[in-house]
Formats: structure tokens, sequence, C-alpha cells
């Protein structure tokens, strides 16, 4: 009987935290006005929006989504991720342009996971969410974010491009090798060391 009343109470609590993550997602105030959009097109809704934007807006939407925490330099090296894999004559990694790349699925696995939109990972589609329309959260961080993304395009900051194709975070490597389950992709890939006096502070590691 306890235990019953236990699974039933950790059901009623997974529940709660579901309902109140999507509230936060839909019922966020919006911080920016119409007159003060920073868009010259319509605010994406869906993923499918996110093909018609500007190749430069998607990218500085991926350094939102994938990297909002991390330093500039670290950011900056995970948008040459994009960069890089569309010129790696790789056509799993999207070689078309640079929206391809970005926003393509392999296998049914997105290559970045801040525009995966469908997924029992509350975090993953409340951020989805977020990246669809990052100046209605931070608008702050989504102009340091554009112009970042206009900086990598133009290779105004080459020392911190080492032909990187990937990144994985410290605490999932760590993961893996705690479980002894590294994918065999990983162990085959050859790391890469970026050129910031910040590097000891990125939370990824990086790989070509």
């Amino acid at each position: 009987m306890e235990e019953k009343y236990y699974n039933r109470r950790e059901a009623l609590c997974k529940i709660g935290k579901t309902l109140t993550g999507l509230v936060a997602t839909l019922s966020f105030p919006s911080i920016v006005t119409a007159s003060q959009s920073p868009y010259s097109y319509k605010t994406p809704t869906s993923r499918e929006d996110l093909y018609n934007i500007p190749e430069n807006h998607l990218l500085a939407r991926a350094i939102y989504g994938e990297a909002n925490s991390c330093v500039p330099d670290e950011q900056i090296a995970i948008a040459y991720t994009a960069i890089n894999r569309l010129h790696d004559n790789k056509s799993y990694n999207g070689q078309n342009s640079l929206t391809e790349v970005l926003l393509h699925i392999q296998n049914g696995r997105h290559q970045y996971d801040c525009f995966k939109d469908i997924s029992t990972d509350l975090n993953l589609v409340t951020n989805f969410q977020r990246t669809l329309d990052p100046a209605r959260y931070d608008m702050k961080n989504w102009r340091q974010c554009l112009e970042m993304a206009n900086q990598v395009i133009a290779n105004k900051h080459p020392k911190l491009n080492k032909k990187q194709t990937s990144y994985v975070t410290n605490w999932k490597i760590k993961e893996w090798e705690k479980s002894k389950k590294t994918p065999s992709w990983f162990s085959k890939s050859a790391p890469v060391l970026i050129d910031s006096p910040y590097a000891h502070l990125f939370e990824h590691e990086f790989i070509e």
C-alpha cells in the first residue's frame, strides 16, 4: 500500500512539473512589442518557419539555443561547427546551405538539439520555444548572438576555428566514461583544442 502511494505521488509530481513547464513556455510575458521587434520577417512559430528566415538569424538562434550559458569564445567556437560542416563534403551533415546544416536531421537525429521541436524532454521543448523567438526572452543576449553570427559568417575569429564539427558537454563525456558507454563515433574522433584564454571555462569539448 505504501509503495503504491509513493508511485502515485511520484507520478503526480512529474505531471505537475510538466504542466508548470508548459504554462511557463506558453504564457511567458512578451518583453518585446511588435514595434520593437528586431526581426524583419514574421516571428517563427514552428520549425518549418525557420527555413524561411535569413541564415545569419538562424545561426544566431543556434548560438542562443545551444550555448546560452557559455562564454563568448565558446559560443563562437560552437557557431563555427556549422560553418565547418557546410564545407566538410559529408552529406550527412548537410551541404547545400547553412540553413540545411543547422536544420538537418540524419537517421532521426537532429544535428542541433535547440531545433528539436518534438521531444519527451521538457527542457528541450522549452528551449526550442525560446529559440524560435529569443528576443522575446532576452533582447540583449539575442543582439549579442546575432552580432556573433555575423562575425562567424565573415570569419572574423579564425583563431577560434580549428575545423571543429562537433561538440559534447564535459558532463556528458564523464557520464559516458562512468557507464562505459562512450559512443564509437566519439572515441574515433580527433579532439580539437580551441585557441582561447577562456578555454578552461568551456562547458564543451570539441572534435573534428
